[in-house]
């Protein structure tokens, strides 16, 4: 696969001012996340993409990377409520974009999918500035916290996304959890291992609340 799209509109704080107070509003800060990206995707697979991120938004853009991004991936937002910035189908320029990425320290990304009504998609987009990969972990058992900033961000970029796009949108009239029984695979296994991850998700508190920023996970003997 190479390009996975063409459609595409970008806009930072140089086009819309409210970004970085959205930002710092609803979501600087949770669970440590230092970018925050929300697109919209349309029935007719035109993406518009705001990013609290100026400086490596407009590289990316100017790179003409989101053209080969798996945060833009299909196959992914289509069939998952959440995927990580490393996987995806698309396989040129994979090299080139992570080491953008992690030049700009954003690491761990992850995807959490909103499907509306109407055939519209919202995909919000995070990573944070810990290289550390149980930051993936913390994200997934956040994902409420993560969805319900994501949807107030969504609601005050609403007539943003109405005007850029020529769409009637759908609203997001009540908060719709994710819910972890509906992954089985996942809720089984968190269900046999309860006792570990509340282990994990304690010893690892301090990284949400910014402390301890060097704690590691160690699988198998392995850093992960």
């Amino acid at each position: 696969m190479k390009e996975l799209n063409k459609d595409i509109f970008i806009y930072t704080e140089n086009e819309i001012d409210l970004i970085k107070k959205i930002f710092f509003k609803h979501i600087f800060n949770l669970v440590r996340i230092k970018h925050f990206a929300i697109t919209l995707v349309t029935p007719e697979d035109r993406y518009y993409l705001i990013s609290s991120s100026k400086d490596f938004t407009t590289q990316f853009k100017n790179q003409n990377y989101h053209r080969y991004d798996n945060t833009l991936c299909p196959m992914m937002y289509e069939n998952l409520d959440f995927y990580s910035w490393s996987n995806g189908f698309c396989n040129e320029k994979q090299k080139e974009i992570k080491n953008l990425k992690t030049s700009y320290h954003l690491y761990n990304g992850t995807v959490f999918v909103r499907k509306l009504e109407g055939n519209f998609k919202l995909l919000y987009s995070v990573a944070t500035s810990v290289p550390d990969p149980i930051m993936k972990t913390l994200f997934v058992n956040k994902a409420n916290e993560i969805l319900r900033a994501g949807d107030l961000a969504f609601d005050s970029f609403y007539s943003f996304f109405e005007e850029k796009s020529n769409c009637k949108l759908p609203r997001l009239e009540r908060f719709q959890p994710f819910l972890y029984e509906e992954i089985p695979d996942l809720y089984e296994h968190e269900k046999m291992q309860r006792k570990h991850i509340d282990s994990l998700k304690s010893k690892c508190a301090g990284i949400i609340n910014g402390e301890r920023p060097y704690l590691r996970l160690i699988v198998n003997n392995e850093v992960g």
